[in-house]
């Protein structure tokens, strides 16, 4: 009895763009510019990066194959550059050798380090670090000065009631005085440091970037955390202009950042087709040697023998090709 199967040249397709997308991936990735002790210019390259991976993979989203890659290689370049920063940051002066408000200003830096680099399992850890430096006793009387009179549950209300019907619809509305939209991020940062599940919540709810829940914390902590690190130390600078004994500034580094897909869920994806080519390929193979069973496709029949018989080469040909690359392919930052 023939076997009519479709959708092959669906799937042909998909294979066909993947293909390409690797192609497109190959090579120089971007070249990105950082001071590796100024959280928001790591996030900026981290951004840059990934900024240039979707250019890459434009026309090729969409591709069930190429969006299973795409947050897997935007996660590995996070974690070089964050780790090529930390390294950098090894190599400059300790607290020991710097005045005590330029320490508190390198603590602060920390701990949005910290939270660049934490995924949805450590980030309530991670942000209740944060939360008890601001509450540190040399900077805590500003701290109290900022937050004081702002009633957090109310602005959040309001920002709640702008939910629209689809996810990741809500607004946040900051004050316009700089002090007291300083003052409701610390209440804010204060809030989610209470409850474990308050971090993924915010961010779901007002920083949205997928249903990946360390993506949106990853994007809250690009566009709220950061940047308000930045303002409170430069707001502490301010008011603390005495004079301190600084680190020499790290010059900034450039860092050319080469694309090497195979080394990330690319190749275990495709090693996995090529042994389900081989497996099926071996099966028909085998089913054909006992019957005459024919298989339909787009309108022409085959004898199952035949179809197992490609089906065997092209698996073969896929895993020879994957793991030839893998040899020759070596992945680095320079």
């Amino acid at each position: 009895m023939p076997i009519k199967m479709s959708g092959f040249g669906d799937v042909a397709r998909e294979f066909d763009d993947a293909a390409k997308a690797i192609a497109a991936l190959d090579g120089d990735l971007a070249e990105v510019r950082f001071d590796p002790a100024d959280p928001s210019s790591v996030e900026s390259a981290i951004a840059n990066v990934e900024a240039a991976i979707d250019r890459k993979l434009g026309a090729y989203r969409g591709n069930t194959i190429v969006e299973t890659w795409v947050a897997e290689i935007k996660k590995k370049y996070r974690e070089e550059l964050i780790e090529r920063a930390a390294t950098a940051r090894m190599e400059t002066p300790t607290e020991q050798d710097m005045g005590d408000e330029a320490a508190i200003y390198r603590r602060l830096n920390n701990a949005a380090f910290d939270l660049i680099a934490a995924d949805f399992q450590t980030y309530g850890e991670t942000i209740k670090k944060l939360a008890r430096l601001l509450r540190n006793p040399e900077i805590e009387p500003i701290t109290q000065q900022l937050t004081q009179g702002i009633d957090l549950e109310a602005w959040l209300k309001a920002a709640n009631d702008t939910q629209g019907s689809w996810v990741g619809s809500a607004k946040l509305s900051w004050p316009a005085d700089h002090e007291k939209e300083l003052g409701t991020v610390i209440l804010l940062i204060e809030k989610m440091a209470k409850d474990d599940d308050m971090p993924s919540n915010i961010s779901h709810q007002f920083y949205y970037n997928g249903n990946n829940i360390t993506s949106n914390l990853a994007n809250m902590t690009r566009q709220l955390i950061v940047p308000f690190v930045r303002d409170y130390i430069a707001y502490l600078k301010d008011r603390q202009p005495a004079p301190m004994k600084m680190a020499l500034p790290e010059p900034t580094r450039a860092v050319p950042v080469q694309a090497h897909p195979i080394h990330t869920v690319v190749v275990w994806t495709t090693f996995i087709i090529g042994l389900v080519l081989l497996a099926l390929g071996g099966f028909a193979v085998w089913h054909g040697s006992t019957s005459d069973t024919e298989i339909n496709i787009l309108g022409s029949s085959f004898k199952s023998g035949s179809i197992g018989a490609v089906a065997i080469f092209l698996g073969a040909l896929l895993i020879v090709l994957i793991f030839r690359r893998l040899l020759t392919s070596v992945e680095r930052l320079k």
